[in-house]
């Protein structure tokens, strides 16, 4: 008999491209999911992680974003992320005043 398998660790990751400078998201990603998070740690009893990944539009990036994505498991290097968050931004602005 094979008993049903579950995770000892959750991960919950929520990614962010704010459109100003200002790159104070984390708090809020993890306000938003610390009551999921319990409720997995509660009805599984399995540890839970909320991992915040905020990379700016105009490439600011919060100190601790290398340390989260390391805790993520990723190893996509920081000017990875701010080149495509700065190409999905140009793409976006296109679409809205269609230029593109």
């Amino acid at each position: 008999m094979i008993e049903h398998r579950r995770p000892d660790n959750v991960d919950i990751v929520d990614i962010a491209v704010p459109g100003d400078t200002t790159v104070q998201k984390e708090q809020e990603k993890v306000d938003k999911y610390q009551n999921l998070a319990r409720e997995l740690e509660r009805l599984w009893k399995v540890n839970t992680n909320i991992i915040p990944t905020v990379v700016g539009a105009l490439e600011t990036t919060p100190k601790s974003l290398e340390k989260n994505l390391k805790r993520a498991g990723t190893t996509v290097s920081i000017e990875l992320l701010q080149k495509a968050a700065l190409l999905g931004t140009a793409l976006i602005f296109g679409k809205v005043l269609d230029i593109g």
